[in-house]
């Protein structure tokens, strides 16, 4: 064996002698990712965001190898769109997503069969192949022993190089084609997950209940790995619907044009970090209008909304349903607190759907949580209905009291409803009754008048006095 290795090395040297070398050709440096120029994230409802990063680069005319470095961990590399800043043409040839992230697990995934070093908490240095990973490290030594360590037992782990495809952060990797070459300012704009964004509200009930303070914050989730410095940030409320082609998801929510018609709200409190809010589409924009700061797994609030001075309205309803002979229904009454989202309410905003918490001042002065209630995307001009709670000093006991079969297809029930008011006010009740399971029924009669707000429900106003109590009865003919 040695003399053929000696044979090939003189060989080797007479080929050296008669013919030059071939030049090494090495693949142009990969630049990394430059520091941000810009940046914008217009978040939505269903947990994605729009992400829109701009970068300087010092491209060469022709090819281009660039790696884009920080990009989220829930990025859609399907929908990543390029374009530079100054209309100069610019191709992504071929485009890698590596987001195969450095961390210990990986690490010793990739070592196993090679040799790694295991300090222990008592200072004790083992040194070996490593032969599992797992819940305990497991090293094969030169002698041929095996030493298991428990993850209790390490303090650090060494390993002779980072191994390649491991990367710090999740990065796009470009090969890219530039008709010039210079500084260009390359936008990024792609889809990602690992975002979010709520509405929040704060309503204070006045000393008579007869208007209320709002204030809100929207609460912005990041919960990727990529931070956002000085960015813009847009809100969109609406039920956005998500395709199953990245691409199509990208042009959706990502190149609609805004119309121009704002609002902004009055009454008191703060603006100067408020929201902006116009259409979109046909779903509502909130832009914040100053450019914040959006970290790596962080929530961010920002104020809302406030206004004061909301006029409001305290009522209590009760539902009954179905046909119970002969049985007695106890309920207590929900108590609602309505508003009006109007302009002449000092409102008139449309309003993202969110948890509202309702309070209201004890004698002594501290706010005490009265109730929560959520609301639906409201536009203006509409009622919000905050449901938060039921009455304790209000008992209604509702009961069927006859019975009359008219016909093979036509019935009459009557019904009584006795409501008891504990309280030292008069206050009025709202009771619905609700004949679903019939096809066509009506009110035949009844000691208080009847509406019909709607096709499944009759309705009575019940004025209830002061420690007293009020009784409604009525007959509703069915037909089959």
């Amino acid at each position: 064996m040695p003399r053929f290795v000696a044979l090939l090395s003189l060989l080797g040297l007479v080929c050296a002698c008669d013919t030059a070398p071939a030049p090494t050709v090495e693949p142009p440096p990969t630049p990394v990712g430059p520091e941000r120029v810009s940046s914008a994230v217009t978040v939505y409802n269903a947990g994605r965001a729009l992400v829109k990063d701009t970068r300087r680069f010092d491209l060469e005319a022709g090819t281009n190898h660039v790696r884009f470095d920080e990009v989220t961990s829930g990025i859609i590399p399907a929908s990543v769109h390029v374009e530079a800043g100054d209309g100069t043409p610019v191709a992504v040839v071929e485009q890698n997503f590596e987001y195969d992230l450095v961390s210990t697990q990986r690490l010793l995934q990739r070592y196993l069969g090679q040799p790694i070093r295991v300090t222990t908490e008592e200072g004790q240095v083992f040194e070996g192949d490593l032969l599992s990973g797992g819940t305990d490290v497991i090293l094969g030594t030169d002698e041929g022993g095996v030493v298991a360590l428990s993850s209790e037992q390490i303090r650090d782990l060494e390993f002779p190089e980072l191994p390649e495809g491991l990367a710090s952060r999740p990065s796009l990797v470009w090969e890219l084609e530039a008709a010039d070459g210079g500084d260009r300012d390359l936008t990024v704009t792609y889809l990602s997950g690992g975002f979010g964004w709520s509405a929040d509200y704060i309503v204070e009930l006045g000393e008579d209940d007869s208007a209320v303070d709002v204030s809100g914050w929207v609460t912005v989730n990041n919960d990727t790995e990529a931070s956002f410095r000085d960015t813009s940030l847009k809100l969109v409320a609406g039920g956005v619907n998500l395709v199953s082609t990245p691409m199509a998801q990208a042009e959706a929510l990502g190149y609609l044009a805004d119309a121009s018609t704002t609002y902004g709200w009055g009454g008191g409190g703060g603006t100067r970090r408020q929201p902006v809010e116009r259409t979109f589409f046909d779903y509502h924009l909130y832009e914040i209008p100053e450019p914040v700061d959006l970290a790596a797994h962080q929530t961010k609030q920002v104020e809302f909304v406030s206004v004061k001075g909301v006029p409001a309205e305290i009522t209590y309803d009760l539902r009954f349903d179905g046909y119970w002979y002969g049985t007695t229904v106890t309920r207590h009454p929900t108590v609602t607190v309505e508003l009006v989202n109007g302009e002449e309410q000092k409102m008139g905003m449309p309003l993202p759907e969110g948890t509202v918490r309702v309070y209201k001042d004890d004698v002594d002065g501290a706010s005490e949580l009265v109730g929560e209630s959520r609301i639906q995307h409201t536009p203006k001009e509409e009622t919000l209905e905050l449901a938060v709670g039921e009455a304790f000093d209000i008992v209604a006991d509702w009961r069927q009291t006859k019975h009359k079969v008219v016909s093979a297809y036509v019935e009459h029930f009557t019904y009584e409803a006795v409501v008891r008011n504990h309280k030292t006010e008069p206050i009025q009740v709202t009771v619905d009754h609700v004949p679903y399971h019939w096809s066509e029924w009506k009110v035949l009669r009844s000691s208080m008048d009847a509406t019909r707000p709607d096709n499944a429900t009759a309705r009575f106003e019940l004025e209830v006095p002061a420690e007293g109590e009020t009784t409604l009865t009525y007959t509703i003919r069915t037909r089959w």
